[in-house]
């Protein structure tokens, strides 16, 4: 329309004759005003009107009757001009609108994970409002609540050492002169915490030789060797190091703490010396890491999950990332081996999940849904990847988030039937793989189906915004979320993993940044050895002292393959059940 604006409007000084002059606003008329139905608009009456009564004029009118078409058509393009910038402030209206309304449930979101939690878990604002979804076939059962757990007897490992202290009345004879007899005593147990204290070794190294007689000095000296080689030139020992990295890994207490500790002590060890002796360590633990590769990648399924590591670099920070990778059967297998293998890079690219699982024997990955797993999805035909199952979790906190930010009947349908999804799974841990699988078919599955077609109901007529975003979601991933009912060998989601960041996110918190490259790969070493022992229930400083006298032992001779966190645990009750016995 504008071309023809431009190239039909006449002339300042031009005039037309009658003739021309009705046919052209007529024709734009038409053209620019005529509505979906084929009408034409208020303003396009008014101007028909008005050329029609010009028509009619006499002949001799002309110069009048074409100066009013000039009008017109000037009113015409005025108005085109006006309708054209009121729909433009209208769109503009509305995409405020809808970034006012996103606006106000992030900061309704933030604002509930600051003051009340953000965890999913304890989201218990569900309740039954205006009829949005149907639920007839549900059964509205009162939820019995679990039994408060009370005083428990008060455990301790069984080789503490106990001091006895006996008391005695501060009279000891009778007024008759005679000496008192104990005739009975009660018992109070306290647990008293002695401050840790350092030994400094001197190790001498002696060389002997006998001078009894001239045969004897034809005989070389002997000379005694190092028993560790590890810890060999170093100013701390290898399970100093071990504490300190225990303390900083696991406990969260980072090196200028421990610095502090020691300076209180009378000690000025650097923090260099801390970070340079843990990364001497972490280079004789590697070959346990890959180890655990092995076992992780050796199972059925496995769960994968990547988490920030900002990492001092020339002129700042980067983000990089720690990537996990974790198998635990234990809703399964009693007998399983838990385990978590952790790597570092500098990407978050699917490359990188591709590389960690290359020679992998996993058949499913459960992950988060993060699009960069694309690429090692299995597609018949193409490629040798694996399958993918989706974490409920996340799809559940995504309704979760919006419930918070913006309250809806919708959302509290949906996280009400999820929960009813998470019940089943709690009565099926444990159980074989078989019934597992029966179970959630008979019970989950319906479920879940009756929410899809709810959401799929109600998807064309959502606004935009996180309750969208939230059934967008459930929907686009409704095969990868619902894998796991037809596998009982898979978990619902993939928290087994993220259980395992827990402890990286507080080092994080603490520590703010790894010192360079080096030191984000000893993360990653250590966090694979310290927290798969944690899964095994392991205590870490103990179990990585173990691996370090093992490997000092064996040397190069040493099976790597038999220092996992359970052998630890067979190779220390072994001893105990043969005192018992």
């Amino acid at each position: 329309m504008a071309d023809k604006d431009q190239t039909d409007k006449p002339l300042k000084d031009e005039i037309l004759p009658p003739e021309d002059t009705a046919p052209l606003i007529a024709q734009e008329t038409v053209q620019t005003e005529e509505t979906v139905e084929g009408e034409l608009s208020p303003m396009g009456e008014i101007i028909t009107e008005i050329t029609d009564l010009l028509a009619a004029l006499p002949g001799d009118c002309a110069e009048i009757k074409h100066g009013i078409e000039e009008c017109l058509i000037g009113v015409h393009l005025e108005f085109e001009d006006v309708v054209s910038r009121e729909s433009i402030a209208r769109r503009q209206i509305a995409t405020l609108k809808r970034s006012l309304r996103q606006e106000k449930e992030q900061a309704k979101l933030l604002r509930h994970k600051i003051f009340v939690g953000g965890s999913d878990n304890n989201y218990q604002d569900i309740e039954d409002g205006t009829l949005d979804l149907p639920d007839d076939d549900i059964d509205e059962e009162e939820e019995t609540p679990k039994a408060r757990k009370g005083k428990q007897k008060r455990k301790m490992p069984k080789d503490i050492k106990t001091i006895e202290i006996k008391h005695y009345p501060e009279q000891t004879h009778c007024p008759c002169g005679g000496e008192l007899k104990e005739i009975g005593h009660w018992i109070s147990t306290l647990l008293r915490v002695i401050p840790e204290h350092y030994v400094w070794e001197k190790h001498i190294y002696f060389r002997c030789a006998c001078n009894r007689s001239a045969a004897c000095k034809e005989h070389k000296p002997v000379s005694a060797h190092a028993e560790g080689f590890i810890g060999r030139r170093r100013t701390i020992t290898p399970r100093t190091v071990v504490e300190a990295v225990c303390q900083k890994f696991y406990e969260h207490s980072t090196h200028y703490r421990q610095r502090r500790r020691l300076d209180n002590a009378g000690f000025n060890v650097a923090r260099q010396t801390l970070s340079r002796n843990a990364t001497h360590i972490a280079g004789f633990l590697e070959p346990v890491c890959d180890e655990i590769w092995r076992h992780v990648t050796s199972g059925h399924a496995a769960h994968m999950d990547e988490t920030p590591l900002r990492t001092q670099a020339k002129g700042g920070c980067e983000t990089t990332w720690l990537w996990g990778l974790c198998r635990d059967e234990r809703g399964w297998n009693k007998e399983a081996e838990p385990a978590v293998y952790f790597e570092h890079d500098a990407s978050r690219g699917g490359h990188v999940a591709e590389r960690m699982l290359e020679g992998a024997l996993i058949d499913t990955l459960q992950i988060d849904g993060w699009k960069a797993y694309n690429r090692i999805r299995r597609v018949p035909g193409q490629n040798d990847g694996v399958e993918i199952a989706r974490c409920m979790a996340h799809a559940r906190r995504k309704f979760t988030d919006s419930q918070k930010a913006a309250p809806s009947t919708l959302a509290k349908r949906v996280i009400k039937g999820l929960k009813a999804v998470y019940e089943v799974e709690e009565r099926v841990y444990g159980c074989p793989p078989e019934e597992r699988q029966a179970l959630r078919l008979a019970e989950a599955l319906p479920v879940l189906e009756k929410i899809r077609a709810d959401l799929l109901r109600v998807q064309p007529d959502l606004a935009k915004g996180s309750l969208k975003t939230a059934v967008n979601y459930f929907l686009s991933g409704w095969e990868d979320l619902t894998r796991y009912v037809y596998d009982g060998r898979l978990a619902i989601d993939n928290n087994p993993v993220e259980r395992c960041m827990r402890g990286i996110a507080l080092s994080k918190k603490n520590s703010l940044f790894a010192g360079n490259l080096m030191a984000a790969k000893n993360w990653a070493i250590f966090y694979s050895l310290i927290e798969t022992a944690r899964l095994n229930g392991v205590d870490p400083f103990r179990y990585l002292s173990w691996v370090i006298d093992q490997i000092e032992k064996g040397r190069e001779l040493t099976d790597y393959s038999q220092l996992m966190p359970w052998h630890y645990k067979a190779a220390n009750e072994a001893p105990s059940q043969g005192k018992a016995a």
